[in-house]
């Protein structure tokens, strides 16, 4: 038969080690979170360090990067290699050359940068800048860093509406200073905006 003090001494330890594993799940949370977190503000820096990039290659050379069209999708390249624009003084970022998009710098855990040209108003509830959103000439046109996430999935979309919590308080995918969208079937596309353009 146990004793009394037996019997205590078992269930201090099963209350030990209830408190013990409550402990470790909280814990475990706080660190998940801590690292998404952590994450997000890692891929937020990046777009910020492209912004800046884009912004030193324009005051340099007093041109936008564009391939001559009011289009959605423009080179990212000249911020890495010359692009024998005068004032060039580049390289402005420290990034590869993307093996998916001729034209654009590489990232290494997602597909690659480009720059987008739509304007600043709300796009389609998609958050795609729609040709009704792109530089036409009659609107006034911006410079938007983007991103091609690769393949829509809860992950990335997840790190998606995390950064758009980052920068814009979670308004929407289709406003703000930061957008996304998976218009495609396939890809998710993120986009920050960086300054109006010089040409449109």
């Amino acid at each position: 038969m146990l004793s009394k003090k037996g019997a205590m001494f078992g269930l201090d330890a099963r209350i030990a080690l209830t408190i013990f594993g409550a402990l470790s799940v909280i814990s475990g949370a706080a660190l998940y979170s801590a690292i998404k977190q952590a994450r997000v503000v890692a891929l937020a820096n990046e777009f910020k360090e492209v912004v800046k990039a884009y912004e030193a290659y324009v005051l340099d050379t007093g041109k936008d990067i564009n391939s001559g069209l009011y289009t959605a999708d423009n080179p990212t390249l000249p911020l890495i290699q010359d692009d024998s624009v005068t004032g060039w003084n580049g390289p402005y970022i420290s990034y590869p050359q993307s093996a998916d998009y001729a034209s654009g710098i590489d990232h290494a855990q997602y597909d690659y940068f480009y720059i987008s040209k739509a304007n600043k108003e709300d796009w389609d509830v998609s958050g795609n800048p729609n040709l009704a959103n792109l530089c036409d000439g009659s609107k006034k046109c911006y410079a938007w860093i983007a991103l091609r996430m690769g393949t829509t999935s809860s992950a990335i979309t997840s790190m998606a509406e995390s950064l758009d919590e980052y920068f814009d308080g979670s308004d929407g995918k289709n406003k703000g200073l930061f957008r996304y969208d998976a218009t495609s079937s396939a890809y998710t596309y993120a986009r920050l905006y960086a300054m109006p353009t010089l040409s449109y």
